[in-house]
């Protein structure tokens, strides 16, 4: 068996548009340099046809440098973004979080739709894919929002899928 090799076939980003996806994890990380960003890791649904199924996305939410009162409530990053983020995500509006983990940990597993566009990113000097924007799932989640085993359709004959 010969394997013949085709960089053409083996581009790393995701087509620009539109992508069904559910959040993976959300939390507060850093930079190599120390800078600070809520992470928002999403994977492309694969229970709703489209393409780069199970492929990760990644969205940043930097600290912003002149943060105002209502940046503050999130600890410096904005609030608008976080907000559109967790609307998004269909939290409970009005549910009060002691934290940004907290809000991460209610965030994983819920079902959104993004936009995803190419941009040229001046420091690595290559293109790269950039959430657009976050906006409510058209699609209902094949499993509950958080994906647990509970919510897995077992027959009461059968063992976990993973036993």
């Amino acid at each position: 068996m010969a394997i013949i090799t085709d960089y053409e076939a083996a581009s790393n980003l995701v087509e620009p548009g539109e992508y069904e996806c559910r959040i993976v994890e959300a939390l507060v990380d850093a930079t190599p340099r120390g800078s600070l960003f809520f992470s928002v890791r999403l994977v492309i649904r694969d229970d709703v046809a489209q393409k780069h199924q199970k492929r990760l996305l990644f969205y940043r939410i930097y600290r912003r440098r002149e943060p105002d009162a209502d940046d503050m409530k999130t600890d410096g990053f904005s609030f608008r973004q976080i907000m559109n983020l967790c609307r998004a995500a269909q939290l409970p509006n009005g549910k009060s979080y002691e934290s940004l983990d907290e809000l991460g940990n209610d965030l994983a597993g819920a079902c959104v739709k993004v936009k995803v566009a190419h941009e040229f990113n001046d420091y690595r000097g290559e293109n790269e894919c950039v959430i657009k924007w976050v906006n409510k799932s058209d699609e209902a989640p094949a499993r509950g929002k958080k994906g647990s085993v509970s919510d897995l359709a077992l027959d009461s004959n059968n063992d976990l899928p993973w036993e």
